[in-house]
């Protein structure tokens, strides 16, 4: 492999850190960095959804903590769209929401804007701003970690040479050939270079928010989660939650 300047004799990883605020859970409306219409507007479509709705399992689906849905929930009482049906205990979050006759016409008017129910999105501005603290670019990968994720395959030096600078260039890398000629292997190889090195991880949100649009991101088929699914529960009741559950830790998509 030639001596180029991105190739180090170690394998460790100059990832830059991420914004520990890009992933702490929002504690108001205001802190989501969403319209609050866009909001409410996503409460009455899951509640229009789900029949009724409890502040926590409200919560779970919107990926939202409970300060916000507390939030939510009183404005969309006070616009007389939801009333409370019942609780089960004193703890206010276990009290049952449905949607009053005037919210179900609301619905079906926000149903005609947009269909979407689940997760809250991101902004467009923090998704750009995770993407920019998790850069391939900001990784080095050396010989033995390139030798160490080829060795099962049958590649010339020259190839091994060509594949280490193409990853560590971090542009996009074209790989072409008729079927079978191992272009697959080769992707997967890649991939388990940047694991090597600590880059074969990143956050995902859900989705995002574009001028008052959601374009839905993470795909559960595209997208391998390796981070175990808070207890969103506990969290909600507690009225705390650490970090910011619109983001989906994945396996850097290869």
């Amino acid at each position: 492999m030639s001596s180029a300047a991105t190739m180090t004799p170690n394998g460790s990883a100059k990832t830059q850190p991420l914004n520990p605020r890009a992933l702490t859970a929002p504690t108001t409306i205001q802190e989501t960095g969403l319209p609050e219409e866009l909001l409410v507007q996503l409460l009455v479509r899951t509640l229009y959804t789900q029949g009724e709705l409890t502040e926590r399992t409200a919560g779970e689906i919107m990926k939202l903590p409970y300060g916000v849905m507390k939030e939510l929930f009183t404005l969309i009482q006070r616009e007389k769209l939801c009333e409370v049906k019942g609780h089960g205990e004193s703890l206010g979050v276990l009290l049952r929401y449905v949607l009053t006759e005037a919210g179900r016409h609301r619905a079906n008017a926000f149903m005609d804007l947009c269909r979407y129910v689940g997760p809250a999105p991101v902004p467009l501005n923090q998704y750009i701003d995770m993407i920019r603290s998790q850069p391939v670019n900001s990784l080095t990968i050396d010989r033995r970690t390139v030798t160490a994720a080829t060795e099962h395959l049958v590649l010339t030096p020259g190839t091994v040479d060509q594949l280490g600078e193409a990853v560590n260039s971090g542009w996009a890398i074209f790989l072409y050939g008729p079927p079978g000629n191992g272009k697959t292997v080769l992707a997967e190889a890649i991939g388990k270079m940047l694991e090597a090195v600590g880059g074969g991880e990143v956050y995902i949100p859900y989705a995002m928010e574009v001028d008052g649009q959601i374009i839905q991101v993470f795909d559960p088929i595209t997208h391998v989660r390796v981070d175990a699914p808070q207890e969103a529960a506990r969290s909600l009741i507690e009225a705390k939650v650490e970090k910011d559950t619109r983001w989906v830790l994945c396996k850097r998509p290869i």
